[in-house]
């Protein structure tokens, strides 16, 4: 089960489907660092690498 409390949320799975973060208020993802913070989730698996491309073209 997912923690929501709040709207907007933000919920952040593995390629497990397993939830390894979450925020529960709005956030300016064009943001450098809401950029940053993404990263670390997806530089592991080949996927994970392409998005992380796609988000440093930003």
């Amino acid at each position: 089960m997912l923690p929501l409390e709040t709207i907007p949320a933000t919920f952040i799975l593995n390629p497990q489907s397993e939830l390894v973060a979450y925020v529960l208020s709005y956030v300016d993802w064009d943001d450098e660092n809401a950029i940053t913070f993404l990263k670390q989730f997806y530089t592991e698996t080949d996927k994970g690498a392409q998005l992380a491309s796609f988000l440093m073209s930003k």
